[in-house]
């Protein structure tokens, strides 16, 4: 295994590249490639909160960022560090390898998150990840997919793609692996768990969505309605039959729901003007009004 501490001239190069040149345009393919070629086909990458992730070469080559600039998704974690509070429930819906399930049980004092991700090989990056920064008594794993029905359904990885983009859907692809899993409704496992309360939710399930929230109609309903973070995608939300915006409008029908954004998930927080004021990629920020006391700091 190397460390960012042995990397290769190769990668130090790239690394004042990706710090000092202000063209974006290749940064991503020339990181990719310098990560390929270390010389190990394990990556140890600390971030800049001091938590440690395994990136396998080539497969984990889009979480690049976490191995030269010590973060991902820097926008959204920095609202999740303000608005999730003590003793929090937290629900990390489409886990993958354990970013925001691992910064959040490390940096906050959260009661206990549960990790859904239910792609057998991304599920053991994700168990290695709590395990080897000592959160596995905050998170409680599970190998399941959230859905609109208890049962099991197959979902699709595909060759050409990350790894983060397996899906229920086949993309409109041909060229795919297929693995099956078990599905249930987030209504039957909260029940089935006695979690009675749920403060915060991030989802990110590649298009699945509306299927979530179909399997959710209970907790919709909850008095004390969760915060929701939501990766807005149009073109797997399309697989589906569905826009982000009928994600929103959903949420929106079933609470009072005041709606913001993280642009590109990187990038400054704001409100939405709009239901469908965002662009591809953006994470969305749904706070109901119970819990429009957590706003502050975030918005002037």
């Amino acid at each position: 295994m190397i460390s960012q501490k042995k990397h290769s001239l190769l990668t130090h190069v790239v690394g004042l590249y990706r710090d000092l040149s202000p063209i974006r345009f290749g940064k991503a393919k020339l990181s990719k490639f310098a990560l390929r070629n270390l010389g190990s086909d394990v990556v140890e990458a600390v971030t800049r909160d001091g938590c440690v992730f395994e990136l396998h070469m080539p497969e984990d080559d889009t979480w690049f960022s976490i191995y030269f600039d010590g973060t991902f998704e820097t926008g959204t974690l920095d609202v999740m560090k303000k608005i999730i509070r003590k003793d929090d429930v937290v629900l990390d819906i489409g886990a993958n390898l354990g970013w925001y399930s691992v910064n959040i049980a490390k940096l906050l004092p959260v009661s206990k998150i549960h990790a859904f991700e239910p792609v057998p090989n991304i599920f053991s990056k994700l168990r290695r990840h709590c395990a080897l920064n000592g959160v596995d008594a905050k998170v409680v794993l599970n190998q399941v997919a959230l859905g609109d029905a208890d049962g099991t359904i197959e979902l699709h990885t595909f060759p050409d793609l990350p790894h983060g983009h397996s899906s229920i859907s086949t993309l409109g692809k041909t060229d795919y692996v297929t693995s099956v899993a078990k599905m249930v409704t987030l209504d039957s496992f909260l029940l089935e768990q006695s979690v009675d309360t749920v403060d915060f939710i991030k989802m990110d399930v590649e298009g699945a969505e509306m299927l979530v929230l179909k399997g959710a109609e209970s907790l919709l309903k909850r008095e004390n309605a969760p915060i929701w973070v939501i990766e807005l995608n149009t073109e797997t939300a399309k697989s589906f039959g569905h826009t982000p915006t009928d994600v929103l409008q959903t949420l929106v029908a079933s609470q009072s729901y005041e709606l913001f954004k993280v642009t590109s998930g990187w990038g400054a927080f704001s409100r939405m003007q709009s239901i469908d004021d965002y662009a591809n990629g953006d994470n969305a920020v749904c706070i109901p009004k119970c819990k429009a006391d957590r706003l502050k700091g975030l918005i002037d």
